[in-house]
């Protein structure tokens, strides 16, 4: 259901701006000298829906027209406040009405038709919220567990959210599975998910700085260096985040099959741990890995830094000046390095990319190349019709940017038939792994850390 209080607002401040279009035509409005203070009244009134419905990019359309209209009011709206009457409407310019009409209609109906969906709230239902502390880090977590009075089943699942904006899909996803009598543990970090909630349920955002920052990393991540490395640390960060998840897990379920499934940069760094033979020694009730939609930027190489020359005697300010330019240029991504090779079954989930398209190509070619490289236990599903955006909340929460990414492409993800084939999938790769009793390869370096481990002398600590 779309968030009606929003486009009843939003209707409204379109309303304050037609009247000073129509008054010069409509004879009872000329002598209405307020309707000059409307535009100024619109301004703040869009502001605050920025205030308090948060960035809004539908809206920005909007918010120009009625700032070049405010500009082009000054004098109207002096003439007001110096009390003289009948000022604030312009002789009747034809070209003038059409122009400010079709100006207002475009970015009315930009806002009217990318109207949000109404936010949702949690689910209460068989669930349970935990605060959680690492003392290393000294990161927080709520942890939300779903079917919590099954502390005996036979599986756990660990459902590393996106960063940004995948609260409500996560939510119905963890429900969904919960419902086939599996016990799923899901988590956010105050400090880097937006948002992140609370014990009692509650949205809490720590930063709106992390909006442009994921931004970066999602659209130049694997074509520029810079916004590579955000994406490596964010896939460290999540390294973090799992590690210390699958301990409170192993000390809650110790005796149940663990599952971790990722988005993003949480998928990358699940696939990351699979293949860490000290990591899955230490928990051998691990069994597999599901990725959604993870580019592995940790894979991706950048170019080589630009060499300097050293500055002559003679015209050194020219040779300064091209070694600041060298410098300030971004440093594209060139090439791939090694992937990981995971020693647990590994299933990769993405959006159906176009294959002809280069440069959906070279975003999933990390992907792509652990998945030829490891041909015995990684396998990948493309589901048909899915952008990577419908993986998140945006697009119920930004419809506008959902349709920039895919133009008069159908949402499938909260669509009931795409629910149930991912749930499907999801539990047939439960299942499967359920069965692979095997214990992980591990490697010369780690065997010395494996058996001690065995033998219950290296203890981790919650």
């Amino acid at each position: 259901m779309r968030d009606l209080d929003l486009g009843v607002l939003e209707i409204l401040i379109i309303f304050f701006l037609f009247l000073p279009i129509i008054r010069p035509y409509v004879k009872s409005l000329w002598y209405v000298d307020g309707i000059v203070l409307l535009p100024l009244v619109a301004f703040f009134c869009t502001a605050g829906v920025f205030a308090a419905y948060g960035f809004r990019p539908e809206c920005i359309p909007l918010l120009i027209y009625i700032i070049i209209i405010n500009i082009t009011n000054t004098n109207a709206l002096f003439s007001y406040l110096m009390h003289l009457r009948g000022v604030g409407f312009i002789d009747k310019k034809v070209i003038v009405f059409f122009i400010s009409i079709f100006c207002l209609g475009a970015a009315a109906a930009c806002a009217v038709f990318f109207l949000p969906m109404r936010p949702s709230t949690l689910i209460t239902e068989n669930t349970q919220n935990i605060n959680l502390a690492d003392n290393e880090t000294g990161y927080e977590y709520t942890a939300r567990i779903y079917g919590s009075g099954q502390d005996t089943s036979e599986h756990v699942l660990l459902v590393v959210p996106p960063v940004t904006g995948g609260m409500g899909v996560v939510d119905a996803l963890c429900a969904a599975l919960a419902q086939e009598k599996i016990v799923v543990l899901s988590f956010s970090r105050g400090d880097i998910d937006m948002p992140a909630y609370t014990e009692n349920g509650k949205l809490r955002f720590s930063s709106f700085a992390r909006i442009p920052y994921n931004w970066k990393v999602l659209t130049r991540g694997v074509s520029y260096k810079k916004e590579n490395e955000l994406g490596r640390k964010l896939e460290a960060e999540r390294r973090y985040d799992i590690q210390f998840l699958m301990r409170y897990a192993d000390s809650r379920w110790p005796n149940a099959k663990k599952i971790i499934a990722g988005y993003g940069a949480g998928g990358s760094a699940a696939a990351y741990l699979a293949a860490d033979s000290g990591f899955c020694a230490g928990h051998p009730s691990l069994r597999g890995v599901i990725a959604l939609e993870s580019y592995f930027y940790t894979v991706f190489t950048a170019e080589a830094e630009p060499v300097l020359e050293t500055p002559a005697q003679t015209f050194a300010f020219i040779t300064q000046a091209r070694n600041y330019l060298l410098l300030r240029k971004p440093l594209k991504i060139k090439g791939l390095a090694d992937v990981c090779k995971p020693a647990l079954p590994v299933l990769f989930i993405a959006s159906h990319y176009n294959t002809q398209n280069e440069s959906a190509l070279w975003r999933y070619a990390a992907l792509e190349k652990t998945v030829r490289e490891n041909s015995g236990s990684a396998t990948l599903e493309k589901l048909e019709g899915i952008h990577a955006f419908d993986w998140t909340d945006v697009p119920e929460k930004y419809p506008i940017l959902r349709f920039a990414a895919a133009p008069f492409e159908k949402n499938t993800w909260l669509d009931d038939e795409c629910m149930k084939n991912v749930v499907s999938r999801y539990l047939s790769f439960i299942r499967s792994t359920s069965q692979n009793l095997a214990e992980p390869v591990l490697s010369e370096d780690n065997a010395d850390a494996a058996s001690l481990k065995n033998q219950g002398l290296a203890e981790e600590s919650i």
